[in-house]
């Protein structure tokens, strides 16, 4: 926080630090501390409503002080924006990483359960392969057991049909 002067009855603004709270105070003392190295000034403020109000060192104060609202709304804009756009950011970057698109739309359709689901549980979530990496999923371990491609079917094998696994089609083999 850089050193500011401050007037005697002024009202400033604390940006909490612990907290998304704007308070006001005002200025009820300046303190000068006179020292060989130089003067050192120190503010004490009044916090709160009438019948509960507090006299504290300003420095005391957990948070950044500004002299004005207008101050407050454009740093927290400021803020905002850097959050907005650091968060965009970083999802263009996974639709590229993750599906090789620049500005990835999925086609695939929602599921016929009403209930809607969280993003950020899919991603708190173990992320299965989408491509011949092993899985961990037991269901689809037993269906790539029961699946080799066309090349791969053997003489004692009947082939059953295909079936779709990670967007690809497979036949699907039973031993007889």
């Amino acid at each position: 926080m850089t050193e500011q002067n401050y007037e005697l009855g002024q009202t400033i603004y604390i940006l909490s630090s612990e907290s998304t709270t704007i308070i006001p105070v005002v200025i009820t003392e300046e303190l000068v501390h006179k020292k060989l190295d130089g003067n050192q000034i120190t503010y004490k403020v009044s916090v709160g409503p009438k019948e509960k109000q507090k006299i504290i060192n300003l420095d005391k104060i957990s948070g950044e002080v500004y002299s004005s609202l207008d101050e407050i709304r454009t740093v927290l804009i400021e803020r905002l924006t850097k959050f907005v756009d650091d968060l965009i950011s970083t999802t263009e970057q996974n639709a590229r990483q993750w599906y090789n698109k620049e500005n990835f739309v999925s086609n695939q359709t929602q599921s016929s359960s009403s209930a809607k689901i969280d993003p950020k549980t899919l991603l708190e979530q173990q992320i299965q392969p989408v491509n011949n990496q092993q899985s961990t999923n037991p269901l689809r371990e037993r269906l790539r057991a029961l699946t080799k491609s066309e090349d791969e079917l053997s003489g004692d094998v009947n082939e059953v049909g295909s079936l779709l696994i990670d967007g690809k089609p497979v036949k699907v083999r039973m031993n007889g």
